[in-house]
């Protein structure tokens, strides 16, 4: 589907219902350049709300020991 297929399909829909994404309800979209500058893709995703740990962290000794 391109921009234009998905603006045509939107306007055909009541504007004041919510998006969802792979079952969440979106709160992102950002569009993507493709490595050879020639189109790219738009992304619709609910963002992650997380902290990554584990960077700087020693690794811990797992607790199974044969």
């Amino acid at each position: 589907m391109t921009v234009a297929e998905l603006i045509e399909q939107l306007k055909q829909m009541p504007q004041d219902v919510h998006v969802y994404a792979e079952g969440e309800l979106a709160d992102k979209a950002i569009f993507e350049k493709s490595p050879d500058g020639n189109g790219g893709i738009v992304r619709i995703f609910k963002a992650w709300d997380v902290e990554f740990v584990g960077r700087g962290i020693e690794p811990q000794e797992s607790e199974d020991k044969e």
